[in-house]
């Protein structure tokens, strides 16, 4: 039996790397990041009774395990400092990334599976909590997964979805929190390209997406008051999109490269122009999925889909399939 409520005005996000594995751990006004279209779902497996009484009634229910599930996003756009990272730093970890931090130049992520917190890895688990008008919803020993869309002229949002362990509704006061007012950089002006075989830079592209496509597990324990203490990132399948206009087989046989299986890259660009404010995703390995055919305004397009890999020789940590970049 699930509840979920949708947040708008007067409530604040925050998710922090717990300092005790999953170990609930308050929130602080740095840890504030700036969301929208906030949701909250709590969870719970209640224990319906099929007693054999004198009448169709029965028994009570017995409550069972508990989870919280967050769902909001965030605009993509850097720190306003080069080489400093974005406020949704833990974010992005808590999804399974690992940062390269090179002071005053970049902050550059990737997708890896050690969750120790050393070195810049993303940490052993994450307690993330929503304030809203005094009332305190949050949840323990969780992980995220992320979805980056965009349309043209928009920002790039991230769209998460963090998972964890049940912890008590309580009340507690908004914190008095600042922002980062850095104004996301309006997804254009970049260069989009593939290179499947031949560096092509598609036109008429008017909406790109990369789902993390993180399995986000809870780990069910009789000794937590939740039933559950926590949950673990136990798998991850790539897959995004983007929508070209239709051309010339001989200038891109998408068809054609789908049918091949052939392997290539994808990458938006940089987009934005002020230093610190810079950001730019890219796909070290794809193989294209079957084309879908549209019209935009009567004009021919392709909806591309495609599916990251990585190939048998790659070491991760080494070798990054994914690369989301802050200069």
């Amino acid at each position: 039996m699930a509840q979920t409520q949708l947040y708008m005005k007067r409530a604040q996000v925050f998710c922090v790397e717990e300092s005790g594995q999953d170990t609930y751990l308050e929130q602080v006004a740095g840890d504030a990041v700036l969301a929208e279209q906030v949701t909250v779902t709590i969870d719970s497996t209640n224990y319906e009774p099929t007693t054999v009484r004198g009448d169709f009634l029965s028994t009570d229910e017995t409550p069972g395990m508990a989870s919280v599930a967050f769902n909001f996003r965030v605009p993509l756009h850097g720190s306003g400092t080069a080489g400093t990272a974005p406020e949704f730093d833990s974010l992005l970890k808590a999804s399974g990334f690992k940062v390269v931090n090179v002071p005053v130049t970049s902050d550059t992520y990737t997708p890896l599976s050690t969750f120790d917190g050393a070195g810049g890895n993303p940490g052993p688990s994450y307690s993330c909590t929503l304030l809203e008008d005094g009332v305190s919803y949050k949840a323990k020993g969780g992980f995220a997964t992320v979805v980056f869309e965009g349309a043209v002229g928009d920002p790039m949002f991230m769209n998460f979805t963090f998972t964890g362990a049940y912890q008590a509704v309580t009340d507690d006061a908004l914190e008095t929190a600042s922002y980062n007012s850095v104004a996301a950089p309006p997804f254009k002006g970049a260069t989009f390209a593939t290179n499947f075989g031949g560096a092509y830079t598609p036109k008429g592209i008017n909406n790109f997406n990369l789902d993390l496509g993180n399995t986000v597990a809870l780990m069910h324990d009789i000794n937590d008051a939740s039933g559950n203490y926590g949950a673990r990132i136990t798998g991850r399948k790539s897959i995004g999109s983007f929508d070209p206009e239709m051309v010339l087989v001989a200038t891109e046989d998408f068809f054609g490269q789908w049918v091949a299986g052939t392997t290539g890259t994808v990458a938006t660009g940089v987009v934005g122009s002020t230093a610190g404010n810079k950001w730019s995703l890219a796909v070290a390995r794809a193989v294209k999925r079957a084309p879908e055919m549209g019209d935009r305004d009567g004009v021919r397009i392709l909806s591309v889909p495609y599916a990251v890999s990585s190939a048998g020789s790659d070491v991760e940590g080494t070798n990054a399939d994914i690369t989301l970049a802050f200069t």
